[in-house]
């Protein structure tokens, strides 16, 4: 679906949603607040497909059931904050107090419902676990997915990774050369400073 199109339909329902509010369950709301701060309401918003994606990687954390990623409940998935850091850390902004609004949150919530309808994007993007937006990132932490991760594929400005199997973590052992981001110490780019401190530990979630 072409962002233009998906623009067009947001608007229609937010219409419909101020004659008649849609009550959003609690796994609707958490999953779209994750979608909407991941990847919808940045400057840049990830196309339909890219927001999915996102959610994917939410609901198959919450199918693997893993403690470290929050447990068995999307919320918990969604929330999960170690040592004051969240695993997703757009969600970080939940804390300022603002509501998701808008067109872009009725997109965030169009794709949450897909998901959870048990939309996946099949083949080798079933495997999606990590993702991250390299811009925003601190060599180290891109450095790190490069050498521990499998990479899937690039949506908009995510990366998505998944854990290698045994032949692809042999293969990222002997990668040579190493990743440019792994030979130098570079900060992401300084400008809105306080709208990209938030990015800059984006989803080191391997506590």
């Amino acid at each position: 679906m072409s962002l233009m199109l998906t623009f067009l339909l947001a608007h229609s329902l937010s219409f419909f949603h101020a004659v008649i509010p849609e009550k959003l369950s609690p796994e609707l709301m958490c999953m779209a607040t994750v979608i909407y701060y991941e990847g919808a309401s940045a400057k840049t918003p990830e196309p339909f497909d890219g927001l999915k994606k996102i959610g994917y990687v939410v609901e198959a954390r919450k199918e693997d059931n893993k403690p470290k990623w929050g447990g068995d409940t999307v919320c918990g998935v969604a929330f999960k904050n170690a040592h004051g850091t969240y695993q997703f850390s757009g969600m970080a902004h939940v804390r300022s107090g603002k509501s998701p609004h808008g067109w872009r949150w009725e997109i965030a919530v169009l794709a949450a419902k897909d998901v959870l309808a048990g939309w996946h994007p099949g083949g080798e993007w079933d495997r999606i676990r990590y993702y991250m937006f390299p811009m925003y990132s601190v060599s180290k932490n891109v450095c790190n997915f490069k050498k521990e991760f499998a990479y899937i594929g690039t949506v908009g400005v995510h990366e998505f990774y998944a854990e290698p199997t045994p032949e692809e973590l042999e293969s990222l052992n002997r990668k040579e050369p190493e990743p440019p981001e792994c030979k130098v110490k570079l900060e992401p780019k300084k400008s809105h400073v306080h709208h990209h401190k938030v990015k800059r530990r984006h989803h080191r979630d391997r506590y």
